[in-house]
């Protein structure tokens, strides 16, 4: 059996609408009504013009009969004068012919008698003549066809109104749904604060009470969720600090000398601890911006410094797996006014991430510019390159900072979910809570930026984020 393509499919799912349904239904329920009337119209219209015809043709053979008033020996010349004023009267044509068998009285035209005829009885100077009584042509067909010219108007222009009616009628039932289902994906997406307005009292309207209900609830659950990480990380963080102290305490022999062994073994520990501390951290610094309770101290610093110090920090973790790390700028001094220290924890997120999820001799290239002029930035649309943007982005005296890395790259399915909470690639490796990208996200917006992603997959990423020089 042959499977249908993509096309008929996509097609089918556009047809495949309550709107179109709800229009095949009412135009169905219009149409066969028209087509009956339509259908019953002609035929009065047929019975009509023939009753009509015959009356035409029988007023004039009375008022014939009455100009001859049973008069005899009238000469045939009076007899065409007769006709023709009656034929001024009605309209008719009337003539007058000789009775032969092929001008029968009895012979019949078409499918209506658009005729009759008389013989010219007791007329001594034309006993074998007929005189014929016809509806011309023009009259009889001009009518006819007005009178379906004006049915098929009224027919069509019912329809249009009838068309009209059932779109109307549908749209009353699917705006409703269609609130629905915006509201419902903007909850899948991760924005709670969501509320459909529905008035009436219908089965959409009582719908609606209930999904309002439960975006509430869900919200509610969401809050309750955030303010036990919350609690529960900075109970954590306090006696992991303590800890980290004591390790510190011991690597300097403060309580006594150890081993080499030892002190490996507390590198470790401490380097573990350093790690949990810094998942902690981000845990915080995200409930803290989902609260609205961000306050950003911002200072005008050079951010070229700032990302080569942090590269600095990060380079021993790049030597372990021989990653070539480079600064590139197209001015060394690039000075914007933002939180320094959210800043540096965004570039060092997205260079971290760079070397987990690069290969070995693999190579990271991190640019940042500085552009005054104003321009504008599409996104990659190409068959291999996937991005997160959406739409070209508007960039003007603005500081351009770009993370390339040649390593796994991002799979195409995970590029709508990269910037959300707990969202974790699956074609990289996860290296935390799936929190990072998405705490980097915020303080970017935070600071009046946008951040997106491009990747070609097992070719090799690039973040980039625009701040705002003033």
């Amino acid at each position: 059996m042959k499977k249908p393509s993509p096309k008929n499919i996509s097609l089918f799912k556009s047809i495949d609408t309550i709107t179109t349904k709800l229009l095949m239904l009412v135009l169905f329920v219009t149409i066969i009504p028209l087509v009956v009337v339509g259908n019953y119209s002609s035929n009065i219209i047929n019975n009509n013009v023939e009753k009509s015809v015959q009356r035409e043709l029988m007023t004039a053979s009375k008022l014939f009969d009455e100009k001859i008033n049973n008069k005899t020996n009238i000469p045939k010349e009076n007899l065409n004068k007769i006709a023709n004023s009656i034929k001024d009267i009605t309209g008719l044509d009337i003539y007058i012919q000789p009775n032969t068998f092929k001008n029968s009285c009895t012979e019949k035209i078409e499918k209506y008698q658009t005729w009759i005829c008389k013989p010219l009885k007791n007329l001594s100077s034309a006993k074998t003549d007929i005189v014929y009584f016809s509806i011309p042509d023009n009259t009889y067909v001009n009518s006819f066809y007005k009178n379906i010219s004006l049915i098929s108007i009224i027919s069509v222009i019912s329809l249009f109104i009838a068309i009209g009616i059932a779109a109307l009628f549908a749209r009353t039932i699917t705006t409703p749904i269609l609130k629905l289902v915006q509201a419902a994906k903007q909850i899948a997406s991760g924005n709670l604060n969501q509320k459909v307005k529905i008035k009436g009292n219908d089965e959409i309207a009582q719908l609606s009470t209930a999904f309002n209900q439960m975006a509430k609830d869900i919200k509610k659950q969401e809050q309750l969720k955030d303010n036990f990480v919350a609690t529960l990380t900075h109970d954590l963080k306090v006696p992991m600090l303590a800890e980290n102290k004591t390790i510190s305490y011991m690597l300097k022999e403060a309580y006594g000398s150890i081993t080499e062994e030892q002190k490996e073994v507390l590198e470790l520990i401490k380097s573990t601890n350093n790690s949990s501390l810094e998942m902690i951290s981000t845990l915080l610094e995200v409930y803290r911006f989902d609260e609205g309770n961000i306050q950003l101290n911002k200072t005008f610093f050079n951010i070229v410094e700032l990302a080569r110090n942090s590269i600095e920090q990060v380079y021993s973790l790049a030597q372990e797996k021989e990653i070539k790390i480079e600064l590139k700028s197209n001015n060394d001094k690039i000075f914007i006014k933002a939180d320094e220290r959210e800043i540096k924890r965004v570039i060092h997120n997205l260079i971290s991430n760079a070397i987990i999820n690069n290969a070995q001799n693999g190579y990271i290239c991190c640019n940042i510019d500085l552009e005054k002029e104003e321009i504008i930035y599409n996104p990659r649309l190409n068959q291999n390159e996937y991005t997160t943007l959406q739409k070209p982005v508007i960039i003007s005296n603005s500081a351009i900072v770009s993370i390339e890395d040649n390593g796994v790259g991002i799979i195409k399915e995970d590029m709508p979910q990269l910037f959300k909470r707990f969202s974790l690639s699956k074609g990289r490796k996860p290296a935390g809570t799936g929190l990072g990208l998405y705490y980097s996200y915020q303080v970017v917006k935070e600071h009046n930026g946008f951040i997106w992603a491009e990747s070609t997959e097992n070719k090799g990423s690039t973040f980039k984020f625009i701040l705002p020089v003033n």
